[in-house]
């Protein structure tokens, strides 16, 4: 059996103490995520971690996921089967696509499609960046 504390994210006097809550979550998180995930060979962007945190449209669906996966990672101490480790790296790359930049380029690219802009994988091969 594991006996592993269990360390909060945030402490009821860290969020009565400060005057910007919502930051201080966001910075615990990251640092807990930059932590573990790179323990556990998932490459994120923290950047676009928090610019999907921080998007309105984000749904609380995926943000319950994300709590349910942490708490999941933390009761047996961050020893995740390949199934859980990659539903957590799918949640967060959920995460990561609500960043608002990242979001503007899907639209901007769907938009270019429409209009029959589009690069065809013929000619992405024989573009000189293309490697085989």
């Amino acid at each position: 059996m594991n006996t592993q504390t269990i360390n909060p994210i945030l402490s009821f006097p860290d969020v009565v103490q400060t005057k910007r809550p919502r930051e201080l979550f966001e910075d615990r998180l990251v640092l807990l995520l930059n932590k573990r995930l790179k323990l556990l060979g998932i490459t994120w962007g923290p950047k676009s971690f928090r610019g999907g945190l921080n998007n309105p449209e984000l749904p609380t669906a995926i943000l319950k996921k994300l709590e349910s996966l942490i708490l999941l990672a933390e009761a047996v101490g961050w020893q995740l089967s390949r199934s859980q480790i990659n539903e957590l790296d799918n949640t967060v790359e959920d995460i990561e696509t609500f960043n608002p930049p990242f979001r503007e380029s899907l639209k901007r690219a769907s938009r270019d499609f429409a209009k029959g802009k589009y690069v065809t994988l013929e000619e992405l091969e024989k573009s000189p960046r293309h490697v085989k």
